[in-house]
């Protein structure tokens, strides 16, 4: 279940981009709705992606309003990339993954940027292995702000496919990755590397089998957060660790009702952090102040909850989580914002969007002012879609 957390695929599929106006609308996604006028939602307009082909955007990096780097998929199995400066777009070439003679189906999933000429994107290659195809492997990418330069990442041993679910550079020495793989015995594990400033390293992990981290955060070399998923018996809860530069720890969590899970987390600093979830398919949120973790009692456990893709905080009083809510055959994109003491629902007018569209990440270079990146899959035609967020 872990690997179809991030995707909404079909199977034909034209690129483009989109042009519509968002109003901040709310609505019950289990948050407060009190409407507040001055956050709107407005799709950015941008040129068609090269050759036609079906997009999907998957992470963004935004220095400005104008200037932001951007990673998607292809579904000719290419990954790509986009750089915006001034408010003008440039297509730039991916090299391929190490050790592949030919391009596969690439993914590129993770994204994480110190300046727009430094950041670490990781992914990975689907498919089964062969000789000339190392699939179902991780594959990491750097950008030095002109070019991409492909990475080598360790080994899995014992793997049929792997899947990045984050990652987190708090420099340019210093990352971590992490994601879910599964052996040969379709069992689940849980997975870390660190970045060094020149190589990738494993990162050994506390009960692999059974605790699954789905977002970091590092603050430093010697200072990480990291939430997502531990199975209990028959039940699942929230879980959290902490890395202190020498090992990974599990830190107590206040743990809400069973069937619990925590997907996203961003932190303004490394005593205020937000983690979203979901409880018995509820909306669930959690605060770390630098000492302990508390559930928000502003989650209201009345609603049905959206699948969380990304949360940021770029201030202690202001966080954005977006993502998607709905069935397998009406998906709609879904946001959420925080603003103190409570979380508050962010909808699209009725009718604005079609079903099926995805909200996969979002970046605020400003307390004011963020874009998100997905796709948009109107009468089951993939369509990359880019939103601009006015807090």
């Amino acid at each position: 279940h872990h690997f179809a957390r991030h995707r909404v695929r079909s199977s034909t599929f034209v690129a483009a981009f989109v042009t519509m106006t968002l109003c901040a609308t709310t609505a019950s996604v289990g948050v407060t709705t009190t409407p507040r006028l001055a956050d709107t939602w407005q799709t950015a307009t941008s040129h068609s992606p090269a050759s036609g082909l079906g997009s999907e955007l998957t992470d963004v990096y935004c220095q400005s309003g104008s200037s932001c780097l951007l990673i998607g998929n292809q579904t000719n199995g290419r990954s790509f990339s986009e750089i915006e400066r001034r408010g003008a777009w440039t297509r730039v070439v991916l090299p391929a993954p190490r050790g592949a003679t030919r391009f596969f189906d690439e993914s590129l999933d993770q994204l994480s940027c110190r300046s727009l000429t430094w950041c670490e994107a990781v992914g990975e290659i689907n498919g089964p292995s062969t000789q000339r195809c190392p699939c179902g492997r991780t594959i990491a990418e750097n950008w030095n702000g002109h070019t991409w330069t492909a990475q080598e990442l360790p080994h899995l041993s014992d793997y049929t496919h792997a899947k990045m679910y984050d990652l987190s550079c708090s420099s340019v020495r210093w990352c971590v990755a992490v994601g879910i793989y599964e052996v040969t015995t379709h069992q689940e594990r849980s997975f870390a590397y660190w970045w060094n400033g020149s190589s990738w390293h494993h990162m050994t992990v506390p009960m692999p089998t059974k605790q699954f981290v789905n977002s970091v955060v590092c603050f430093s070399s010697t200072n990480c957060l990291g939430v997502g998923t531990e199975h209990f018996h028959l039940d699942i809860r929230p879980l959290a660790e902490k890395w202190n530069g020498h090992r990974w720890q599990v830190v107590a969590m206040t743990q809400p009702l069973s069937n619990s899970n925590l997907e996203r987390m961003a932190c303004s600093s490394s005593t205020s952090c937000h983690a979203l979830g979901t409880t018995n398919s509820r909306m669930l949120s959690e605060t770390w102040n630098g000492v302990r973790w508390t559930i928000d009692p502003a989650t209201s456990p009345s609603a049905i909850a959206p699948d969380f893709a990304d949360v940021v905080c770029p201030r202690a009083n202001f966080c954005l989580g977006v993502g998607w809510a709905g069935a397998t055959s009406h998906v709609v994109p879904t946001s959420v914002s925080w603003n103190s003491n409570q979380w508050r629902a962010l909808l699209p007018p009725s009718g604005a969007h079609s079903n099926n569209d995805v909200i996969f990440a979002v970046s605020c270079p400003t307390a004011h002012y963020c874009q998100a990146v997905g796709e948009t899959n109107p009468y089951e035609r993939l369509r990359i879609l880019v939103e601009r967020f006015t807090h």
